[in-house]
């Protein structure tokens, strides 16, 4: 039992690595020198390492596209409907000069926040 554990800790490690391995190779933004520092983060250190360089290797528009995916009010990563966009989830506190507004925050053009 305690063998089939180890190995399915390992075989999500290396799946782990091998995905930031790929990630950081195929990113555009970083130079060939941050891909291979980013390449060896991944691989020395379990877990934390490979989910860092996903994180960072992501594309900042196709993060703001899943955020969106997740949270259709949501207008960015940070704000958007949880935090008092439109309305939100905490609810409207008035009209158009309401405390919340488009994306949170303090003033704004929209009910929300709290």
């Amino acid at each position: 039992m305690a063998i089939a554990i180890l190995s399915f800790v390992v075989a999500v490690a290396v799946f782990l690595n091998v995905v930031a391995t790929w990630k950081a190779h195929r990113y555009t933004g970083l130079t060939r020198a941050q891909k291979i520092a980013q390449t060896i983060l991944a691989w020395i250190i379990p877990f934390f390492g490979a989910i860092a360089v996903i994180v960072v290797s992501t594309d900042p528009a196709e993060r703001q596209k899943r955020a969106a995916a997740v949270d259709p009010g949501a207008d960015g990563l940070i704000g958007g409907a949880y935090f008092g966009g439109d309305g939100g989830h905490h609810g409207g506190h008035g009209g158009d000069s309401g405390h919340g507004g488009d994306g949170g925050g303090h003033g704004g053009d929209g009910g929300g926040g709290h």
